[in-house]
């Protein structure tokens, strides 16, 4: 009867309710990965004048951020090259080996700084940092970092003298 109507009523009330909270919680959730996300994208931005991303054998998949603005160099110059290759680098440097070798074992790395020709024939200095990235099962993809163009700090840190090639 009308007790029964009612137990059911109430019941469906009290589902309607917690399908409104679950929306809400969700909506809410969603708002604030949103947010993080382009806080996250705001603080890359400031952070550093590009983003790149390499596959495993460290060759330049993608980039975010403009290109010529750092190294001189267009996106397509870039991409599918080893960061040793576009710099045209001394890769028999202790530096160069050092740093390829970080990348063969893995290794995040910070800092690490190379002169770079752009198309222009112009010297400049990079700044890099990066970190390996693996899918789920722990297969390595490549790496993941960001470069910066710190010609200005490296001449007015040596005065006014030219930059040698070499490293």
């Amino acid at each position: 009867g009308i007790a029964s109507h009612a137990a059911i009523a109430i019941e469906k009330a009290s589902l309607f309710q917690a399908a409104q909270q679950e929306i809400e919680t969700r909506k809410k959730a969603e708002q604030s990965l949103n947010k993080s996300e382009a806080r996250f994208r705001e603080f890359a931005e400031v952070g550093s004048d590009l983003l790149w991303e390499t596959d495993e054998r460290f060759r330049i998949t993608s980039i975010v951020g403009d290109s010529r603005a750092v190294f001189g160099l267009t996106e397509e110059e870039l991409i599918g090259k080893t960061a040793w290759e576009f710099a045209k680098a001394d890769v028999a440097s202790a530096d160069w080996k050092q740093h390829i070798a970080d990348h063969e074992a893995k290794q995040p790395f910070r800092n690490f700084e190379y002169q770079i020709v752009d198309r222009n024939g112009a010297m400049r200095w990079i700044s890099t940092n990066g970190r390996p990235y693996f899918d789920q099962h722990g297969n390595f993809l490549g790496l993941r970092g960001s470069s910066t163009n710190i010609a200005a700090r490296k001449h007015a840190r040596h005065g006014a003298q030219r930059p040698q090639l070499g490293f």
